[in-house]
């Protein structure tokens, strides 16, 4: 039934995923608060056991869902905004704790800022 209202939402496949997930929350099984404890590198690694989470996701939960800025999560927008703007490379470190923010200001800016 979960699974099925969560379909509704267009949540397709993943319907499964965030239902395993808010249970191993809600058990205790899985504890984001101490996830939000960890320094970024272990607390990537265990957001990365969740069932479905994989690199983007687990750095969109440390990110949006933690508030740690210094997440910077990477879909295809952003990587192509990457390739264009930073061929060498984001300079992460120039940005240091602040990089999740910067990937919003990249994220909208090539969404809905460019002239089109």
């Amino acid at each position: 039934m979960i699974i099925q209202i969560l379909m509704e939402c267009n949540l397709g496949y993943r319907s499964k995923y965030v239902v395993r997930t808010a249970r191993s929350v809600v058990s205790g099984e899985f504890s984001l608060e101490e996830v939000k404890k960890m320094p970024y590198k272990k607390a990537k690694e265990e957001l990365l056991k969740l069932f479905g989470v994989g690199v983007k996701v687990a750095d969109c939960i440390y990110l949006f869902a933690l508030h740690q800025l210094e997440a910077f999560p990477v879909d295809t927008h952003i990587n192509q905004a990457l390739e264009k703007h930073y061929p060498k490379g984001f300079p992460k470190r120039r940005y240091k704790g602040c990089e999740g923010v910067m990937q919003q200001y990249i994220f909208y800016y090539e969404l809905f800022g460019k002239e089109k």
